[in-house]
């Protein structure tokens, strides 16, 4: 209710945390990610849901500095260097493909994680090191 009463932001900058409503009209952390020209719908990403969603520039306002400095609670990566075969880095991951599950079953408890690099100050780059013998 509070962030409803409040005005929308005037001059909104690239990477500048905002509170966003959704399409559900809940109110969420985000980062702006892209300005249209005409300011009429603006790019965001909810660092809470690790979701992007264009929004009505209406539907955005300041982001009160209590949650400012709090961390995220979807942070996404991608493997460095990791493609899907006979493809290259433009390549996607299907979302049906087993290799999500097989993943996610030999992965934890079992592997370490480096930071690489990040892309547009939100996604990761990790490199996983995968010990030479899982259970």
């Amino acid at each position: 209710q509070a962030m409803q009463n409040s005005r929308p932001i005037a001059s909104p900058t690239k990477y500048q945390p905002v509170a966003a409503q959704d399409n559900h009209t809940i109110w969420h952390r985000a980062v702006i990610m892209d300005l249209n020209s005409d300011l009429m719908k603006i790019g965001v990403y909810y660092i809470d849901l690790g979701q992007r969603q264009y929004t009505p520039i209406n539907s955005i306002r300041l982001l009160p500095e209590e949650f400012q400095f709090k961390p995220a609670l979807a942070i996404p990566c991608r493997l460095y260097k990791v493609y899907p075969m006979n493809s290259n880095d433009q390549s996607k991951w299907q979302s049906n493909d087993r290799v999500h599950g097989e993943f996610n079953g030999r992965m934890v408890n079992n592997v370490t994680c480096k930071v690489i690099g990040n892309q547009d100050q939100v996604i990761y780059d990790v490199e996983i090191d995968i010990p030479s013998k899982l259970p």
